[in-house]
């Protein structure tokens, strides 16, 4: 049961003047009665957000409350994930909001089956929508109702963040669909194809799609869709023509290391790729060195994921040599802590890395800000300081090659804002 306080109208409309933020009523049993309720707030108040996430609405009550949200465009952003019992009048209602409303620019359909009647009405009310973002996750589309959304987004030319996670999207017909959709569409900026499973030769469909975005797509998510290495091949031959490409994430797949030394020379003759996720690849330091080359030679790079790999001391010192001649990475996302590793001479011990691209060290040696890289080498298990030697004579800013100095433990063991303490440089690298 909802109860709501009842304001006279003059006051309730003198104290909003403007959208509100948010009305969420996730989780909220909304029967019958209950939205018919909601008129006296919706009548008065429109809102930036709704959120009707798991609110049981049946089929009367769904209808009933969208017609109203369409009336007195009470949204601008609508999420009625988990509802999945709206029937066909609750379906028809929200393909008739999608397509009338003038400010709804966001739609969440997450979790609700839709087959049959529900992906024609919405696939319909597509043709003449505003929304420029639409999420879909879970929706069962594989199949049937994937070629009916399909073949309307191939003519639309407004939306522009699509999000199919999850839909159990397979490598065949659903792949093929998701290729010609690129190929037809350039107005789409972001494609989430996460938790689907596209395979490599779904990838390989959707490579030839991108051939023909070299001037739209900025965002391509590709998580956990079981590609391995062989992917790679058809990626890499278009990753150097795609100028737009922004973001690319390829989490949780088996690239392993022979993934990512097909994509390295793709990666350094692209130049608009700025995030690239490889967290959960089955990448081990050989990898690594190989993603050091790519940064070293990157102008661009600005976040790099390279979590929950096997990546052991080798590989971390090779991306923090990389990172000293790297000038755009602003953040690199590395595990903490790592196993015990076998040290020279046959002695273990724990190594962490930290990067502290942002941090603003500075020693009194060196006369500009520069990025600092903390590494705890085993088996003294002690915090040293990768810095650059500066020679006086050669002016500020100069350097000349790089020394280990011991230093205090950077940001998360207490150091702020200064400089960490530094001593004599022990040896060069």
């Amino acid at each position: 049961m909802i109860t709501f306080w009842r304001l006279s109208g003059d006051r309730l409309v003198a104290s909003v003047g403007t959208r509100a933020g948010c009305l969420d009523l996730r989780g909220e049993q909304l029967d019958y009665r209950s939205c018919e309720s909601l008129e006296d707030i919706l009548k008065f108040i429109q809102f930036d957000s709704i959120n009707l996430q798991e609110t049981e609405l049946e089929e009367n009550g769904a209808s009933s409350l969208l017609e109203m949200i369409l009336y007195y465009e009470s949204a601008c952003q609508l999420n009625i994930s988990s509802n999945v019992h709206m029937g066909f009048a609750g379906w028809k209602a929200l393909a008739h909001l999608t397509r009338q409303s003038s400010c709804l620019w966001r739609l969440d359909a997450c979790s609700m089956p839709m087959v049959e009647y529900p992906a024609q009405a919405l696939s319909k009310a597509l043709l003449a929508s505003r929304l420029t973002v639409l999420h879909l996750d879970g929706a069962s589309l594989s199949g049937r109702p994937l070629f009916t959304l399909v073949g309307t987004l191939k003519q639309n030319a407004v939306l522009q963040e699509l999000s199919l996670a999850g839909n159990g999207l397979n490598s065949y017909q659903d792949a093929m669909q998701l290729g010609d959709l690129l190929n037809s569409n350039r107005c789409l900026r972001l494609l989430d194809l996460s938790n689907n499973l596209l395979a490599d030769e779904g990838l390989e469909e959707i490579c030839a799609g991108l051939t023909s975005q070299q001037s739209g797509l900025r965002s391509l998510v590709l998580l956990n869709n079981q590609i391995t290495h062989a992917g790679m091949v058809p990626l890499a031959n278009v990753l150097p023509d795609l100028k737009t490409l922004e973001s690319l994430k390829l989490d949780q797949n088996q690239l392993q290391n022979e993934g990512v030394h097909i994509l390295k020379e793709a990666l350094m003759r692209n130049r608009s790729i700025l995030v690239l996720g490889l967290a959960d690849t089955q990448i081990t330091c050989e990898g690594a060195v190989a993603l050091a080359e790519f940064i070293a030679e990157s102008p661009q790079i600005r976040h790099l994921d390279v979590r929950r790999n096997h990546i052991l001391c080798g590989g971390v010192m090779a991306i923090s040599l990389a990172l000293r001649i790297n000038h755009s990475l602003i953040a690199l996302d590395l595990d903490q802590t790592r196993k015990a590793e076998k040290a020279v001479g046959g002695t273990g011990g724990n190594v962490v890395f930290k990067c502290c691209c942002c941090y603003p060290a500075r020693l009194p040696s060196t006369p500009t800000s520069r990025c600092y890289h903390y590494v705890l080498l085993p088996p003294a298990e002690k915090w040293w300081l990768c810095a650059p030697k500066v020679r006086a004579e050669e002016g500020e800013g100069s350097s000349q090659g790089c020394a280990l100095v011991r230093a205090t433990p950077p940001i998360n063991s207490g150091a702020t804002g200064e400089a960490p303490a530094a001593r004599a440089p022990k040896n060069k690298h």
